[in-house]
């Protein structure tokens, strides 16, 4: 299909598969903060 893939992650999901697997990967958050980046949709979307 020649979709491209982009992955966010946390500090704590560096090791992730989906990161590896995706085009380009961006982590997201402070390194001390697992889960609320996902939940920060302004910061995603930029």
């Amino acid at each position: 299909l020649g979709i491209r893939t982009v992955a966010v992650f946390t500090y704590e999901d560096r090791y992730s598969l989906h990161k590896f697997k995706a085009d380009e990967a961006y982590q997201i958050g402070k390194d001390e903060e697992a889960l609320k980046p996902y939940l920060d949709i302004e910061t995603i979307v930029q």
